[in-house]
């Protein structure tokens, strides 16, 4: 009896270690699934943004390079009809019948990544809609991407965030995207003259933009009555920058100067009595290629005696703007 109550006791306290290691093995293995599980939903994810990045620069150059032979950069026939367009003229290459790949207009589930022109309106007067220059819109579905209908539509809502304006309705993911900025920035510039526009090849009746100098931007007056210089308006530099940091100089086409302009952005006072109204200042020492930023602020000991303050890194911050500006 006494032996039959070892041998029971002793399974007694196995029983227990044995529970918790199917537990421990359970929790481990569920684990691993889920680990899986979302390596596989970030590798969707990455591999369907890539494919759609290069499809889309796809698009533009055919958009820039006006396959279409449409003068107009605004219309819909500026775009590619689709992605069979852009197969055409070699723009997107097609995987070899022979080889094992995914098109690059399928996600890794097979549903097609597709995109059609549209031209949006301006409706706020009903009445009388305004057409817009033409867009590409793509639609994506994620459904079966997944193992259930939630971590589609899940899926879904991650791919909408990685897009302009992407929008999601069940597992139907939509955006759209606008024609190439450098072709916006045609129609938004002309010659200093004001005398017409650049052409899709940035020439200007033959001259090219390099040797062109400054222009104006199109319909932008500034507060002096005159209108305003691209090149004034672009600046190399904008940071925050620290006593004794230096900066270097932008490189300046002929007709104009390297300029800096320095603003207090930080500063805290040490070892001071009181700082005075309006003894705060920031300015730039020549350095050769560089300039030198220097701050520093009036104020006085508790003896009274005024001194001037150079703050370090971490109680004085300059804001720098650096630029070309036209002499």
């Amino acid at each position: 009896m006494r032996n039959s109550m070892k041998k029971q006791g002793g399974f007694g306290y196995i029983l227990p270690l044995v529970v918790m290691a199917i537990l421990a093995s359970s929790a481990l293995l569920d684990t691993l699934m889920f680990t899986k599980e979302v390596k596989r939903y970030d590798h969707f994810v990455k591999n369907t943004t890539d494919k759609v990045v290069e499809i889309v620069k796809s698009a533009w150059t055919f958009h820039l390079d006006d396959l279409n032979n449409e003068p107009d950069p605004t219309s819909i026939n500026r775009w590619p009809e689709n992605t069979d367009s852009l197969y055409a003229v070699n723009y997107l290459e097609q995987c070899d019948p022979l080889a094992s790949c995914i098109e690059i207009n399928r996600t890794l589930w097979d549903s097609p990544i597709e995109f059609e022109r549209f031209v949006p309106q301006d409706v706020t007067d009903p009445l009388n809609p305004i057409d817009l220059p033409a867009k590409i819109r793509f639609t994506i579905d994620t459904s079966g991407a997944t193992d259930n209908g939630a971590g589609d539509i899940g899926l879904a809502m991650e791919l909408a965030s990685h897009f302009p304006a992407g929008s999601v309705i069940g597992t139907e993911i939509s955006f759209s995207v606008s024609r190439p900025a450098v072709d916006i920035a045609h129609n938004a510039l002309t010659r200093t003259d004001g005398t017409n526009l650049p052409t899709a090849h940035w020439d200007f009746d033959g001259f090219n933009i390099t040797e062109m100098g400054d222009m104006n931007f199109k319909d932008y007056i500034g507060g002096d009555g005159t209108p305003v210089s691209l090149r004034d308006s672009v600046f190399d530099t904008i940071s925050l920058y620290s006593h004794g940091s230096y900066i270097n100089k932008p490189s300046c086409p002929a007709g104009s100067i390297s300029k800096i302009y320095l603003g207090m952005s930080q500063l805290v006072g040490r070892n001071s009595k009181a700082v005075k109204m309006g003894s705060f200042q920031t300015y730039a020492t020549d350095s050769g290629s560089r300039w030198m930023v220097n701050i520093r602020y009036y104020t006085q000991n508790t003896s009274g005696v005024g001194y001037w303050e150079y703050p370090d890194g971490n109680n004085g911050k300059a804001l720098a703007f650096t630029r070309c500006e036209t002499i």
